[in-house]
């Protein structure tokens, strides 16, 4: 592994030196250890010890030792392939990246943690179901066993977070009735509060302690201000998620939307078995949404929307105003057939704009992204004019006017133009998958970047012209440009012509003439 030694240590209670690349292995596990450690080595990640001995399996790779030591690696381009298989059977993943470029270091490159990811705080689409929220959740219980019960979720990948204060009793039949209806990935409990038996078939982690988070953020700022007094117990399933965010992904912790505060009076409770039997949303004979009421009614052009299909259907409206707001705008759609027709094929081709944003604002979006978010704020701005140009046709509508909803929706809806116009100017027609492969920024936008782009493309000819300009300008007519590996490209000159030599030039090297 270029300047690296590869020598594994004998097992911990054995007395053998470990090399510097296992000690290094060893503090990082250290501080990671109820995660699945992934050590970059060159071209693979690999896992040691006991992680090796647990990832293999759930992988299917081999298993093989050296000195005695169980170890097994992924190729680090089939990365993501291999962390949804082990997120799929609830392990967390922790990833040490090199920080440093192998071949331009000598001894032992540095390596540290860069992410850990579990089933509730990924934001990767491709380890994401696309018609489906992806909910962390954090429950917190008052004192009295039957007493108030506080669900703070959120799904990181959208940012959408909201609380739920629900009745105590003595069979816990509200709880497990909510968290049938959010499906999940991952739930958070504090060390002294024992999981329950319906939760034995889904991810639960266990946070060490209840102490207040120290560092303190705006949202938690707020979060205080608002519940603490009035619902302490949706307070401290807040603070539990949040530390438990914290620990696990600390940047995504300013992407959070303002958290909403849900109230189940203004919608149907259907308890777990009532999901279940009418089929809403799951099938009984696979689990799958095969001929269920989603399968039915999902007509949605968006993952956005699935989404949101899916949390009415679980959760119907009884407060009567909501439920003819909803009505009127969707009569709205189905007399104007023209205009709905318009607006699902604008809709074509949309990125899951919820999605996309989250991973621009944690730094995780790829040239792509920026190109799926120019396509969507375009038909965005489509979709604006449609509603604003469109006559309402009352002749068979429930409505004798149009629609408040749609109104509104209409004069809210930004089209973000100066975001569209920016990145219409600076990104290429055609981006690449990553930045490391160039030519994600368009010809003529920056003209350093331009000037770099034709030395890399026609690098002979620009050091020719080069060292034909600075000759001139110098009056130096033996000038020449030249090339070592410790230098890199420098300017040659001979003695006679030192005190021609410019001021800003620094000199690297003397030699005889």
């Amino acid at each position: 592994m270029n300047s690296e030694t590869f020598v594994l240590p004998q097992e911990k209670n054995k007395e053998s030196a470990s090399t510097p690349l296992m000690k290094q292995y060893e503090e990082l596990k250290a501080a990671h250890p109820d995660e699945i450690l992934l050590f970059r080595l060159g071209d693979f990640y690999e896992m040691f010890l006991e992680d090796a001995r647990i990832a293999a399996p759930v992988l299917e790779v081999t298993l093989t030792q050296r000195q005695n030591i169980p170890m097994c690696g992924i190729p680090y381009h089939a990365m993501d392939r291999y962390i949804s298989k082990l997120i799929k059977k609830g392990f967390k993943v922790a990833i040490a990246e090199q920080m440093e470029d192998p071949d331009a270091t000598k001894g032992i490159v540095k390596r540290a943690v860069v992410r850990v990811m579990s089933a509730g705080t990924i934001i990767e689409e491709n380890l994401l179901t696309e018609k489906s929220n992806n909910f962390l959740i954090a429950i917190s219980f008052s004192e009295a066993r039957e007493g108030a019960i506080g669900i703070a979720a959120l799904d990181i990948s959208t940012g959408q977070f909201q609380l739920t204060e629900l009745d105590g009793n003595n069979d816990f039949s509200n709880l497990r009735d909510e968290i049938s209806r959010m499906n999940p990935s991952e739930i958070v409990l504090a060390d002294n509060d024992k999981p329950f038996n319906f939760l034995n078939e889904r991810t639960v982690s266990i946070f060490p302690n209840r102490e207040w988070m120290k560092t303190e953020t705006p949202v938690i700022d707020s979060l205080k201000e608002r519940l603490r007094a009035d619902h302490p117990v949706l307070w401290q399933a807040s603070n539990l998620l949040l530390r438990y965010l914290q620990k696990m992904n600390p940047d995504s912790l300013q992407n959070l939307r303002e958290p909403i505060l849900i109230s189940r009076k203004d919608s149907m409770s259907l308890d777990k078995e009532t999901i279940e039997n009418l089929e809403l949303l799951r099938n009984s004979f696979d689990g799958t949404e095969e001929k269920t009421l989603l399968q039915f009614l999902d007509r949605t052009m968006t993952g956005m929307g699935a989404r949101l299909l899916k949390q009415w259907i679980a959760s119907p409206l009884i407060n009567l105003s909501k439920i003819k707001e909803r009505l009127y705008a969707v009569d709205y759609f189905v007399q104007e057939s023209t205009l709905r027709i318009q607006c699902r094929n604008a809709l074509k081709g949309c990125s899951d704009l919820e999605r996309l944003c989250m991973r621009i604002a944690s730094g995780h979006a790829s040239p792509r992204d920026a190109l799926g978010l120019k396509i969507s704020l375009s038909r965005a701005r489509e979709i604006k004019k449609l509603l604003s140009a469109s006559n309402w046709n009352q002749a068979d509508a429930i409505s004798t006017e149009p629609p408040q909803k749609i109104s509104q929706l209409t004069s809210e809806l930004d089209d973000c133009a100066q975001i569209l116009d920016l990145i219409a100017t600076a990104l290429s027609d055609d981006p690449p998958i990553t930045l490391e492969n160039g030519g994600a920024i368009r010809e003529g936008y920056n003209a350093d970047l331009d000037q770099k782009r034709k030395a890399a493309a026609e690098g002979k000819s620009c050091l020719q012209e080069l060292e034909a300009r600075e000759k001139e300008k110098t009056g130096i007519t033996t000038l020449k440009i030249g090339y070592t590996s410790v230098f890199g490209y420098y300017l040659e000159v001979t003695r006679a012509h030192l005190s021609k030599v410019p001021t800003a030039w620094h000199r690297k090297q003397t030699l005889v003439n």
